[in-house]
């Protein structure tokens, strides 16, 4: 049979495959390959960007996307979002995760992204209740429960965040958000030691985590450790 006649559906999860196992370049010309049968096809413009962003060829990432005031889906949002928090833009990250929220409202992916992106500028009130919209919509959704745990410490939530990020490192142990939200919440407790375990393992898992190594620097100014504080806040 000719691997052509495949329905779209097959070809994104070829992409896929591919991206998982280390394959980019194969990932892109899987994605050009199915363009030429379905040209700017949203779903795989979508996935083609995203393959290229998270293989670190960004400006063809956003090359790839259609303006954004052009074809209304959700996908495309959604790495339209990605690629601007890629870039440090958080007006253009919100907008474009609210964009998605609307398009697809039953997409935990949105909502979470939407939450994350309110508490990377601590803006406790609406990341709380778009990671609770995640959650609800999908309780496995990698990630949600860290971010949500989050949350619920900046706002002084201590039950709720513990709950949360229980259920987070239960089911992934390597979640690194949730353990730098653990880590704030020890230090919320009062308890520098195990809050400055939580951030080095945090650091461990993701050593590029910036928000881990902020908070690693307070849990060492804490303990009386400024060298290490200052050498941290250097890193």
């Amino acid at each position: 049979t000719d691997p052509g006649a495949a329905p779209l559906p097959v070809w994104l999860m070829q992409s896929d495959v591919q991206l998982m196992e280390g394959e980019g370049p194969a990932a892109v010309q899987t994605l050009r390959g199915a363009l030429q049968r379905w040209p700017a096809h949203p779903a795989l413009l979508a996935q083609l960007a995203r393959v290229q962003m998270l293989t670190d060829r960004v400006d063809e990432a956003a090359a790839t996307l259609p303006p954004a005031d052009g074809q209304a889906h959700a996908g495309l949002s959604l790495v339209r979002a990605e690629l601007a928090r890629r870039r440090g833009d958080a007006p253009a990250t919100l907008a474009a995760y609210t964009q998605a929220t609307t398009l697809a409202p039953q997409d935990a992916r949105a909502w979470q992204g939407l939450g994350s992106a309110h508490t990377e500028r601590e803006d406790p009130r609406p990341a709380r209740a778009a990671l609770q919209r995640a959650v609800a919509l999908d309780p496995q959704a990698p990630g949600a429960h860290g971010e949500l745990g989050t949350v619920e410490t900046f706002v002084n939530q201590f039950t709720e965040a513990g709950a949360a990020f229980a259920t987070a490192l239960g089911d992934n142990p390597a979640d690194y958000v949730a353990l730098t939200g653990q880590g704030l919440l020890h230090l919320k407790q009062g308890r520098p030691d195990a809050a400055l375990d939580a951030f080095l393992r945090a650091g461990v898992m993701e050593p590029r985590y910036a928000r881990a190594k902020t908070w690693t620097a307070v849990a060492y100014y804490q303990l009386g450790r400024h060298a290490d504080a200052l050498a941290t806040l250097r890193q």
